[in-house]
């Protein structure tokens, strides 16, 4: 069920946008500490590549560090003003797709599988690009 998108969205990227950047921050920060670690062990010595390594860990990290406060802040508020994007957020709030903001689960309502929630994704994700190329959301 999709409904036509209503006041109220909170302006920014949505919640479920920044689990995603964080999913993806968090994904390279353990890659290159492993590598790191493998290299360490390994007995390779410190070199440029292993440099710019530690620094895209680095990096990396603090970009996860950010992402984890500033999705607590969006799940506030979009929390706030009646909503979740988020797949597995509070069952009590309506659930909007991330991208074009229409309302894919009314509140109270049993939680979208993920198929079902992927197929979503695509079109709105499809649909936003279409309607606004300027405005694109990764």
């Amino acid at each position: 069920m999709e409904t036509s998108i209503a006041a109220g969205l909170v302006d920014g990227p949505t919640a479920f946008i920044l689990w995603r950047w964080r999913y993806r921050f968090t994904t390279i920060t353990v890659g290159s500490c492993g590598v790191l670690a493998v290299l360490s062990r390994s007995g390779v010595p410190q070199t440029w590549y292993v440099n710019v390594l530690g620094v895209v860990m680095m990096l990396g990290g603090l970009g996860v560090i950010v992402l984890i406060n500033w999705c607590a802040v969006r799940n506030r508020a979009e929390k706030k003003a009646g909503y979740t994007t988020v797949r597995l957020g509070n069952r009590k709030l309506m659930q909007r797709d991330p991208y074009m903001g229409h309302i894919i689960r009314l509140a109270d309502a049993n939680y979208l599988d993920r198929q079902h929630f992927s197929g979503i994704l695509e079109r709105t994700k499809a649909e936003a690009k279409r309607s606004s190329p300027s405005r694109q959301r990764p």
